[in-house]
C-alpha cells in the first residue's frame, strides 16, 4: 500500500492545527472521525505525524451526532441541562482505537513535514 496520500493529509491537517495558533496550543487528544479513521495504521501516522494521542468516538457519524446532542440541547437546557452534560453521557470514546505518537518516528517525521511546509510556501507564498 502506497502511504503517500495519507501523508499528504496528514501533514495538511497538521498545518491546519498550527494555523489554529493558540486555539490548538497544549492539545493533548487528536478525536478522528470519517472512513480513514478506521484505520489503525492512519491513525498512527496522524499521532505520529502530530505528535499527538490519536482516539475515535464511538459514534463516527459526527454530524448525526452533533445535531442529536443540539437537538436534545433545545429541548432541554431550559430545564438546566448543559451541552457538556450531554456530551458527557452522548459522546464514547472508542479505546481500542487509541494510537499514541512514537517518539522515534515523530522525530523521523520532522524535517518531512518542514520540506513540505517549504513547498507550500513556494508554490503558494507565506500567510
Amino acid at each position: 500500500m502506497y502511504a503517500g496520500p495519507w501523508w499528504r493529509a496528514t501533514f495538511g491537517l497538521r498545518y491546519g492545527l498550527e494555523l489554529l495558533g493558540d486555539l490548538t496550543a497544549g492539545a493533548s487528544q487528536i478525536r478522528l472521525i470519517g472512513g480513514g479513521a478506521n484505520s489503525p495504521v492512519w491513525r498512527q501516522i496522524v499521532a505520529d505525524i502530530t505528535g499527538t494521542q490519536v482516539i475515535c468516538p464511538e459514534i463516527t457519524d459526527a454530524a448525526a451526532l452533533g445535531a442529536a446532542i443540539q437537538a436534545a440541547w433545545c429541548d432541554q437546557h431550559a430545564h438546566g441541562v448543559t451541552l457538556e452534560a450531554l456530551c458527557e453521557k452522548l459522546v464514547h470514546l472508542d479505546a481500542q482505537s487509541l494510537a499514541d505518537p512514537h517518539p522515534d518516528h515523530v522525530a523521523a517525521y520532522q524535517p518531512v513535514y518542514a520540506r513540505y511546509c517549504a513547498a507550500l510556501e513556494q508554490r503558494h507564498g507565506g500567510d
